[in-house]
């Protein structure tokens, strides 16, 4: 890929040209970056790349090697939301202090750590414009306020989930951080736990969701993560993520809202209003992207590295023109790149994304 010359706007310019590779190892790359052959790496479900990883620890935030040579691992976000629905048609959680102290409970850096995700509270996902700071706790449980809204009571709860990947495994953290403040959670392993909660009568309380964006565009993720839908959609059986009558009869009202907003500025102050403190649901993680940079790359070419990510539909936060990014989902994908800040350098700069499985 060579620079479009008739491109005007904000973004660096950094690169004359881009040659993407396919088919490349994660391990040999990482390795070709160390060496300084290539200049980057970004993948979506290579534990080599993981936020929690060794690159990410020495050259991460507060990595002993970035502290002494400057960053060179980052987590970009990719994309996708995970959360725990509640059924507040059911006894339990038709109260919403039930519904914020299992929100205070949840011990959301443990939750995050089936998979390559880091911890939120949130609805949107940071690469959506509108993603705001967390309301509850991203360090770990709040066990004191949990306990406080709870006021002493014992109840019992049933936890509907999926018997494959890191689902049951899931399930079960969450059936330990519940239990110390009086929810006793009971899990019930099915093949489909979407098809099962829109089943009539389904006897269910809670349910671990996921999600990534149809569309870029921070109103249409809510809209489907809420069950929120507009004029002229599909019926609510092809649509919705969640059962109508899973929501409070407020927040129900809250999201059919959503429909008639005219600006995105509006949607998200009543996402980040009433509909937040109604807790319909609340974050547990975000997905993510590890990408490692050469030192070249991350010191040289530019201020700063260029923010990589995996998913086609992902974009950059807010948008910012600091942040180009290249897309390649699923696939291994190596560049190379003619730089002007290397233009005597006879070794080609190299950009790789790793297969994500």
């Amino acid at each position: 890929m060579k620079r479009n010359p008739n491109y005007h706007g904000p973004r660096p310019q950094g690169l004359e040209a881009i040659a993407l590779r396919e088919g490349i190892d994660p391990g040999q790359a990482v390795a070709r970056i160390q060496a300084e052959t290539w200049d980057g790496i970004t993948t979506l479900g290579d534990p080599i790349l993981g936020p929690r990883g060794d690159i990410a620890k020495e050259w991460g935030a507060g990595g002993i090697s970035a502290a002494k040579h400057g960053r060179r691992y980052y987590a970009i976000p990719s994309g996708g939301l995970g959360y725990l629905d509640f059924n507040a048609s059911r006894p339990l959680f038709s109260d919403p202090r039930v519904r914020q102290a299992v929100a205070y409970a949840l011990d959301r850096p443990a939750l995050s750590n089936y998979g390559d995700a880091l911890p939120t509270d949130q609805l949107l996902p940071p690469n959506q414009p509108g993603s705001q700071a967390n309301v509850f706790p991203l360090d770990g449980p709040d066990l004191q306020k949990a306990k406080a809204l709870m006021n002493g009571r014992r109840r019992t709860a049933v936890l509907v989930t999926n018997p494959f990947g890191g689902s049951p495994s899931i399930a079960q953290e969450i059936k330990k951080e519940l239990a110390p403040i009086g929810i006793d959670v009971r899990i019930k392993r099915v093949q489909s736990s979407f098809l099962a909660i829109h089943e009539p009568g389904a006897p269910y309380d809670l349910k671990v969701g996921g999600n990534d964006p149809l569309s870029i565009g921070p109103m249409s993720y809510v809209e489907q993560l809420l069950t929120a839908f507009p004029p002229g959609a599909p019926p609510l059986d092809q649509w919705s993520t969640l059962p109508p009558d899973w929501e409070s009869p407020v927040a129900r009202a809250l999201t059919s809202r959503l429909a008639d907003v005219r600006t995105d500025a509006e949607g998200l102050a009543l996402l980040h209003g009433p509909i937040q403190r109604e807790v319909p649901m609340t974050g547990i993680s975000y997905s993510v992207a590890g990408a490692f940079f050469s030192r070249a790359w991350g010191a040289g070419c530019s201020p700063r590295p260029a923010s990589v990510s995996t998913s086609p539909q992902s974009v950059s936060p807010r948008d910012d023109p600091r942040y180009p990014v290249l897309g390649g989902r699923s696939r291994a994908v190596a560049a190379e790149a003619v730089s002007p800040c290397r233009a005597g350098d006879p070794r080609a700069d190299g950009v790789t994304a790793s297969p994500s499985g």
